[in-house]
């Protein structure tokens, strides 16, 4: 909502019969929402760049969606104009938005990441946050063993086992979110299995492996 706030306000300025986001869906208003839409996300003329090529990128994803969502509110009117009119503006952001505004941002996104240096934790900070877990699990074990019906200890112990099995399995938390018990609990540490692939390994992939 932020963001179509943001190029409502732009479209305003560059078209002032426009008074809602509706009004700046019509395929008439196309070239002001593309210029709408590089002035939110800061494009540069001179060097032909965009600051927040994200924005540009995904913008057109919304805009669609507002089309969709003014498509099934006219149809309720019965209004086959409008209804036309929002699907040829839909044609125009699939067909053109990649010229217009997505093509350049996807560029600038790419470069973006190549450009950004990646932090790898060090051994000694992973060891750090694996004994500071099981230093707070094990007091919130202790504490429930005193009083069962210890939530903040409960929650404790919830939220240290869940971090651990995110830095066990280095995924993402959605992935753990969605993982069952029954297959966390039935997993198997085969740890001789792999000799070739510890003969290539250095000495500090090895230290990670084992935290």
């Amino acid at each position: 909502m932020r963001e179509l706030s943001r190029i409502l306000l732009e479209l305003k300025k560059l078209e002032p019969t426009i008074h809602n986001l509706f009004d700046g869906l019509k395929p008439k208003h196309y070239d002001q929402l593309v210029e709408a839409t590089k002035s939110v996300a800061n494009y540069d003329t001179v060097n032909d760049t965009f600051d927040s090529p994200t924005f540009a990128m995904n913008i057109s994803t919304a805009l669609k969606q507002c089309c969709d969502i003014a498509i099934h509110m006219v149809i309720k009117n019965e209004s086959s104009v409008e209804t036309a009119s929002l699907k040829t503006m839909i044609n125009l952001l699939q067909s053109n938005w990649r010229f217009d505004v997505s093509g350049r941002a996807g560029n600038d996104l790419n470069l973006i990441k190549f450009n950004k240096a990646t932090i790898v934790p060090l051994a000694t900070d992973l060891r750090l946050l694996k004994n500071y877990l099981l230093l707070k699990a094990g007091e919130a074990v202790n504490r429930l063993a005193r009083n069962a019906a210890d939530a903040n200890a409960y929650n404790t112990l919830l939220e240290t086992v869940y971090f651990r099995v995110i830095l066990l399995n280095r995924k993402r938390p959605g992935e753990l979110q969605r993982m069952f018990l029954r297959t966390y609990e039935s997993s198997e540490i085969k740890s001789g299995e792999y000799e070739e692939f510890e003969e290539v390994i250095t000495e500090v992939e090895k230290l990670l492996i084992k935290i």
